[in-house]
């Protein structure tokens, strides 16, 4: 078995994982358009036998609509749910090639490889970890570490019951996640509730937009410091619908969750059979006589896709108001900095870096045994054998 990491050449700067043994030929997370790839995309023939999805996140899944459409993609029934999300909102089919959902830990066979799916948490519904098996050769997929101390659902299974002979672990996020570092920089509710509290203005919070577990920790903030949530429509929908695979996510028809309409989102939904759910939404609506109200009592989440200026149009509390970036800096767009500038917005980091998950990173990887650690996330296309 053989690994290659390829990334985008242009869109989200994400990267794709390549596994190949003999005529055998999967591809982990695409993203963005690959040069020199074939077989993977809609414009030339197939010539990949499955796709296999960690997450739904855009720097793991930009290249969904490029796929060849006999190439089935494997995802779980949340991030199934996800894609449904995004083809109401876009207004387009997400994914080229029909998704097949997949069972955790059932084994599934395609050409030489056999996988079998790991839940990752119920804070991240969506996602999944993977052990690839070829001609007694495995690797073990981890599409992303950050966050990995409350990924406790396989942190328990891998301590329970360890798959061994592991080759390589191929895990995102790992050049920032060493055996003995094991630092936390995921938004850390505490540190949330610090900003929220020292802030005179309203407050806004940046996340990915299917990063649940970021809107968890704001959420959780909220509630230590008696502050409301406001989300948007968008969130609102993708919340409601991971409310069947997790009780743990904060939900619109909670009494410190509202919602500000953004516009053309409600057209979306009704457009896609969701009427009778906005009409549900517009009882937990709140409109900008109210945000203005109530200034430093407000957490707003934003996204860095335009979404920031419109949640603070017209807000009074606005210039001058911190942004706590639940995203990373580097990840941030110019476009959103330059604008926070203009308008005197501060951009803090709610990640603890407190090193307090060393033990549990330490325990995760005698567990594994891994006989390599590789990280996707390096910049140079890395390629080697599963030994």
């Amino acid at each position: 078995m053989n690994y290659t990491i390829h990334r985008s050449e242009h869109g989200i700067c994400g990267a794709s994982v390549e596994l190949a043994s003999g005529d055998s030929r999967v591809f982990l997370d695409p993203c963005g358009v690959i040069q020199g790839v074939k077989g993977l995309y809609k414009d030339g023939p197939r010539g990949v036998d499955a796709v296999f999805m960690s997450r739904m996140d855009p720097d793991h899944s930009s290249a969904l609509n490029l796929l060849h459409p006999e190439i089935p993609v494997y995802l779980s029934a949340p991030a199934n749910a996800l894609l449904g999300v995004s083809n109401i909102f876009s207004g387009n089919k997400r994914c080229g090639s029909k998704p097949e959902v997949i069972k955790n830990r059932k084994i599934i066979k395609t050409g030489d490889f056999y996988c079998m799916p790991y839940p990752v948490d119920p804070l991240a519904p969506d996602g999944l970890a993977f052990l690839f098996e070829s001609r007694g050769k495995r690797l073990f997929y981890l599409g992303d570490m950050r966050g990995i101390g409350r990924k406790k659902a396989l942190f328990e299974l891998v301590k329970k019951d360890p798959p061994d002979n592991i080759g390589v672990l191929l895990a995102g996020g790992s050049g920032h996640f060493v055996p003995g570092d094991g630092l936390d920089r995921t938004p850390a509710a505490a540190r949330i509730s610090g900003m929220i509290n020292a802030g005179k203005a309203v407050t806004f919070f940046l996340s990915m937009l299917y990063d649940v577990e970021a809107m968890c920790a704001a959420y959780n903030a909220c509630h230590r410091t008696g502050s409301v949530f406001i989300i948007d429509l968008y969130a609102a929908f993708v919340l409601g619908m991971l409310r069947k695979f997790s009780d743990r996510l904060p939900q619109y028809d909670r009494t410190d969750v509202r919602i500000r309409f953004l516009p053309g989102q409600k057209e979306r939904l009704v457009e896609g059979g969701y009427a009778p759910l906005v009409y549900e939404y517009g009882k937990r609506s709140i409109d900008i006589f109210e945000i203005n109200r109530m200034k430093n009592k407000i957490l707003m989440l934003a996204r860095d896709d335009g979404t920031l200026p419109e949640m603070a149009k017209k807000v009074e509390a606005s210039a001058g108001a911190v942004v706590i970036d639940g995203v990373g800096r580097e990840f941030l767009s110019d476009r959103l900095k330059e604008y926070c500038k203009k308008k005197d917005m501060t951009i803090e980091d709610p990640r603890s870096g407190d090193g307090h998950l060393k033990e549990a990173l330490d325990e995760f990887y005698k567990a594994l045994r891994p006989g390599r650690i590789v990280s996707p996330d390096d910049k140079a296309e890395v390629a080697g054998a599963v030994a």
